[in-house]
């Protein structure tokens, strides 16, 4: 087997990014900035010319595990969660083969963490990673509120701080969080979602509704999450 693992490094221009080939070829990229992959020998930095396919290219059974930035800022963790800046949206792909690499995934993010701690961005991905499973939530806040205090204009970040108040009950503090979020974002259907469900908790029930329906009715909301917003729709949060 072939293992790699490699922390703040880059892919610049060419035609491919990183390439793995053979089954037991392994690869950690974190912190990693793809910039103009597709564009060859080409250096004007062309939008049009650039193909995000081939900023990693796995063969033969090959994995390679990463978390990077583009040229544009866009954030990504592999195929599984996706920052659009220019849309303005996350996107989110967890599958239950996905679960089993929870603790290989944290241990390379706490790597990264250790290499350049302040970076707001692994911060915000372990943070939120680690509230959606139920996992050290006190200690997923904090890192959130350090990457906060780093990126205060960032909605995925406010989002995240946001939904972390909201997990301790704290729904005052985190319908302010939300209520910046929606306003920088608006739509964005997770943070729609959330915001839904804080002001059900506030007791804003006709404003609840309002935001859960404006994350349904996007094209951009996973169906999973339709199907949750539906029932909330029906019966209410408080009986999901």
């Amino acid at each position: 087997m072939n293992e790699a693992r490699v922390i703040a490094s880059a892919t610049i221009y060419g035609n491919q990014g990183v390439v793995a080939d053979g089954n037991g070829c392994l690869a950690y990229l974190i912190s990693h900035n793809f910039a103009y992959v597709g564009t060859g020998k080409d250096v004007e930095n062309d939008d049009y010319l650039i193909n995000q396919e081939n900023e990693v290219v796995t063969t033969n059974n090959a994995k390679v595990h990463f978390v990077s930035q583009d040229q544009d800022g866009d954030f990504r963790v592999g195929e599984n969660f996706i920052v659009d800046l220019g849309r303005g949206t996350t996107s989110i792909n967890i599958t239950d083969s996905d679960l089993g690499e929870h603790k290989s995934s944290d241990d390379d993010l706490l790597k990264s963490l250790s290499i350049k701690p302040d970076d707001p961005y692994v911060l915000n991905y372990l943070g939120y990673g680690w509230l959606e499973r139920g996992y050290k939530i006190q200690d997923a806040i904090r890192m959130l509120d350090k990457a906060y205090n780093q990126k205060k204009n960032d909605p995925f970040i406010i989002d995240s701080v946001g939904w972390g108040y909201y997990l301790i009950g704290d729904y005052t503090n985190a319908e302010n969080f939300l209520r910046k979020a929606i306003q920088l974002m608006p739509k964005d259907p997770i943070v729609n979602d959330h915001y839904g469900d804080i002001l059900w908790k506030l007791n804003r029930k006709i404003q609840a509704r309002y935001y859960w329906e404006s994350a349904l009715n996007s094209e951009d909301t996973e169906n999973i999450i339709k199907e949750n917003i539906s029932k909330k729709l029906l019966v209410g949060l408080d009986e999901i």
